[in-house]
């Protein structure tokens, strides 16, 4: 959206709503707002999704219930491995719950998504499969946000990952980038949602080769007869078993707390860079909230050169824009050159800013600096650090190391796709997808490649007297993590305080040494 469609898009908002609103400007500069309607949401909404079809508002008023009466996949509960799942996550109803009240302001947006695509409703469950609908989950394997989208698929669909955002936690780009891929899934499977589902966790090549083999062998070929990953056989039943727990929540015990069937969230450009607390205090909104909302930015600004959007709750937009009008603040960027005996101390009070956050903006390992050094300094940052929403959203890179890693190659004279990849270890296809070279066309004439390395030292490795932190992953418990590490349960929740048994997947938790046992 460019800033003229932007504000004009604004200020159509701002005039509807304001029809029985009162403004109120005190010295303060605070304003109070009333939370808009129904039919004002869904007008909203309609704004900035005119190109949009098949937009179902309100049919029922708890968007539970709506979903769940667009549920198509209702042949699972007959099979055992699902009701083995229904089981599972009964055992767990605690974490369940939890896990879906986390998923209300997504929910509204990706069933959206699902029926202007005529998608199956169970598809707007797979984020809690993946991830517990926790945009900050990260996989051991690299994977990350909602949809658990990995570096090197989203840079062959043309995610933007950078210094300052990553679109694969984005709510909006994650979700758009989901919904094609499994669109072209889809299709590629004749429309077989189950095939479909498994593909996407596994890849349609290995759901391909299942299918070819059992052909050969004159079997069936849906996916409860084909030989398939553990972790896929495992998969589908439990996105199916969530499906069924949830359209029969009353048969099974299960309190689902009723949601509005109506838009929740707004996107709003800014058009500048800005710094994220501060937005959150232009919104009104508790900034653990904001960061929650907001979680493809990785530093405390939006990007220099983009994105710079907002995503809000709507009730909040228009004392957002209001005060955004009037906000002079924006971030001020300083090139300082370091001269003779300066210190970072000496560099942060000069710009009222904290050496923390002058080592994390320039990637600084040490507080060591040198004469003609340049550093990149934002002024007035001084609670970037400390606040504690903050570093509840802003992953550690430590984690992000243990996924592929980004290679820019260079390329040389005489270089073929085939030398490359035999080089680094890669598939020529992988070099074409993650390049968008048509399968037809050798190397273009360009000078770099962007080619996605797997460690060959995985961070995480189970020995026997592992000491060290663990992310977790769908299916685990800490059950079988205590096995996994030759430890006892008490153990592992002694050692990362846990009350519960209750984990997360995205959760990083201690490992203790098993020296002893």
């Amino acid at each position: 959206m460019n800033s003229g469609s932007a504000i004009s898009t604004i200020t159509q908002i701002c005039n509807y709503l304001l029809l029985g609103l009162v403004f109120c400007y005190g010295l303060s500069g605070c304003v109070t707002t009333e939370t808009p309607t129904s039919a004002q949401a869904k007008h909203l909404y309609e704004l900035q999704h005119s190109n949009a079809t098949n937009l179902i508002f309100w049919h029922n008023n708890d968007l539970w219930h709506e979903i769940s009466s667009h549920f198509r996949l209702n042949d699972g509960e007959v099979q055992q491995e699902v009701i083995q799942q229904i089981n599972c996550y009964l055992q767990h109803k605690d974490q369940l719950v939890d896990n879906l009240n986390r998923a209300e302001p997504y929910l509204y947006h990706i069933y959206q998504e699902t029926r202007k695509r005529n998608m199956p409703a169970e598809i707007l469950l797979l984020p809690m499969v993946e991830s517990g609908f926790d945009p900050f989950a990260h996989s051991v394997a690299g994977a990350a946000g909602l949809w658990q989208i990995m570096p090197g698929t989203a840079s062959g669909y043309g995610i933007k990952q950078d210094w300052w955002w990553d679109g694969r936690r984005d709510i909006f780009a994650s979700t758009r980038f989901a919904m094609n891929y499994l669109s072209y899934l889809n299709k590629y499977f004749n429309g077989n949602w189950l095939l479909t589902i498994a593909a996407y966790n596994s890849g349609e090549g290995t759901v391909e080769r299942a299918l070819q083999q059992n052909k050969r062998m004159g079997r069936s070929y849906d996916f409860w007869s084909l030989h398939l990953p553990a972790e896929t056989r495992v998969y589908v039943p439990r996105l199916l078993a969530l499906a069924t727990i949830i359209s029969k929540s009353e048969h099974y015990g299960l309190k689902l707390t009723p949601l509005k069937n109506q838009p929740y969230l707004t996107k709003i450009d800014v058009n500048k860079q800005l710094n994220l607390n501060h937005a959150a205090q232009l919104a009104g909104i508790n900034v653990k909230e904001f960061y929650r909302l907001n979680p493809g930015y990785n530093r405390f600004a939006t990007a220099p050169e983009g994105p710079q959007h907002i995503v809000l709750p709507i009730e909040k937009a228009l004392l957002f824009q209001q005060n955004l009008n009037t906000d002079k603040k924006s971030v001020i960027w300083h090139h300082h050159t370091v001269s003779a005996g300066e210190t970072l101390s000496h560099i942060a009070k000069q710009y009222k800013t904290t050496i923390t956050v002058v080592k994390n903006i320039n990637r600084l390992k040490t507080d060591l600096v040198h004469t003609k050094q340049v550093l990149l300094i934002p002024q007035g940052e001084k609670t970037l650090v400390a606040n504690q929403s903050l570093q509840l959203r802003n992953i550690d890179r430590t984690k992000q190391n243990n996924g592929p890693q980004q290679i820019v190659y260079n390329v040389a004279p005489g270089d073929t796709l085939w030398k490359i990849a035999k080089k680094y270890h890669v598939k020529v296809n992988e070099l074409r997808f993650w390049n968008q070279i048509a399968n037809n066309q050798a190397l273009p004439n360009r000078t770099t490649l962007t080619i996605w390395r797997k460690q060959t030292k995985p961070r995480f490795i189970s020995v026997r007297d592992f000491t060290g932190h663990y992310t977790i992953r769908t299916g685990d418990s800490l059950g079988l993590l205590s096995k996994r590490f030759k430890t006892t349960i008490s153990q592992l929740k002694a050692a990362n305080q846990l009350r519960s048994n209750v984990i997360r997947v995205g959760q990083s938790i201690r490992v203790p040494s098993n020296k002893s046992n």
